[in-house]
């Protein structure tokens, strides 16, 4: 049967993402390669989340196929991208390269394939594919939803043809996979214009927020969409804007003790000059341990103020921010993250300003020393409970 997405109401409950765990009554697969995901497949799982008890989106791997995103980066996204609608019912999974579809389903007891038609030629193929599938497994049906009709000439293959031509593809794809996509590319530019000797692949094993809360990918490309905005603003004052945007990429690479030398050494590694000290400038910019000198260039400045915007942006932005940090280090007991979160707070208010620049001083110093009070009273009303 054909099913058309606009007819199904989207379910909007709260979402906690979880391996997949096949309780209920009707379990579905929508299976594909998603190498990237574009928002007409999340249109299909959109529409398919409300149709069953459980639906698994399936990343297949084609092992005669090298694929444009590594397959753990596709899962990740595609869990980013399905956390921002809510839905409670979704979990993502990748399936062993030697492993049919329908043994996969087989083996987790789910009786519907779903599968997305994007135009009527899409059919044929999947009317074959769907027969091929009832032959190899009996109990199992396919479902067919059709895409609405703004995302109908989307697919991977496109977003990656529009990306080999330096194009813009945030029409296309949900917003975590449009900002990685956007620092991958961004990396392939600064790699050619400054003799970077390693892929983005490998900078991104060092940002996957499956093993940072906070200081991921995400915030990398926050960082440097807000040096983009002073530079947009404020044009011709940054001598060398990617050399800025190199040290914003390296700014994270390491945590824990002594991670700004880290970070520096890690960034000497990849540069094929010897003319990395503004870089290890920049990067020492974003300690934060202590104001920076009245001799900071305005590198150093715009790079440490965009480092910290996140601390003056919406009141629901950075309760979220918040609750990332705290979710980075976990490791430490309620008492001793509040005691030095407070600690780390409270520096930031006895300075004479937070933000080094004019421009980020107007655009975000009142609200930065309201939510940074209001995290301080936060903390400490858990203080008093947890004594």
């Amino acid at each position: 049967m054909i099913l058309p997405i606009q007819n199904f109401g989207y379910t909007r409950s709260a979402y906690l993402y979880q391996q997949p765990e096949f309780k209920g009554r009707a379990k579905a697969l929508y299976a594909g390669s998603f190498d990237p995901i574009t928002k007409g497949h999340l249109d299909v799982i959109q529409a398919a989340s409300s149709m069953f008890d459980r639906l698994v989106v399936l990343i297949a791997k084609n092992p005669a196929k090298k694929g444009f995103l590594p397959v753990d980066v596709r899962a990740k996204l595609i869990k980013d991208s399905v956390s921002e609608l809510r839905l409670d019912n979704v979990a993502v999974d990748v399936a062993p390269s030697d492993l049919l579809t329908v043994d996969y389903a087989r083996a987790n007891q789910v009786s519907v394939l779903v599968r997305g038609l994007r135009t009527v030629t899409d059919f044929d193929s999947e009317m074959q594919l769907a027969e091929i599938n009832k032959k190899l497994n009996k109990d199992v049906r396919t479902v067919f939803l059709t895409s609405n009709s703004e995302y109908s000439a989307i697919s991977s293959s496109a977003v990656r043809g529009i990306l080999a031509c330096n194009g813009d593809v945030n029409e296309f794809v949900p917003q975590p996979v449009a900002k990685y996509l956007h620092l991958k590319t961004l990396w392939g530019k600064l790699k050619t214009s400054m003799g970077l000797n390693i892929d983005f692949d490998e900078i991104s094993k060092i940002y996957n927020p499956s093993d940072r809360s906070y200081h991921n990918w995400y915030h990398i490309h926050n960082v440097i969409a807000h040096i983009d905005d002073f530079n947009l603003h404020n044009p011709n004052v940054i001598k060398n804007i990617d050399e800025l945007k190199f040290s914003a990429f390296m700014h994270d690479a390491f945590q824990g003790a002594d991670d700004i030398r880290l970070s520096c050494e890690k960034a000497k590694s990849i540069l094929n000059t010897s003319s990395f000290e503004q870089v290890i400038k920049n990067i020492q910019a974003t300690d934060h341990s202590k104001p920076l000198s009245a001799a900071a260039s305005i590198e150093e400045k715009v790079i440490a103020d965009s480092d910290l915007a996140i601390l003056g942006g919406s009141r629901e932005k950075y309760l979220k921010y918040a609750q990332s940090v705290r979710n980075e280090y976990s490791q430490y007991s309620q008492k001793e993250y509040a005691e030095g979160r407070i600690k780390v707070l409270e520096s930031f208010l006895k300075r004479d300003r937070i933000f080094s620049t004019d421009y980020f001083y107007s655009k975000y110093e009142a609200q930065a020393c309201r939510n940074i009070g209001e995290e301080i009273d936060s903390l400490r009303s858990k203080l008093v409970v947890s004594d």
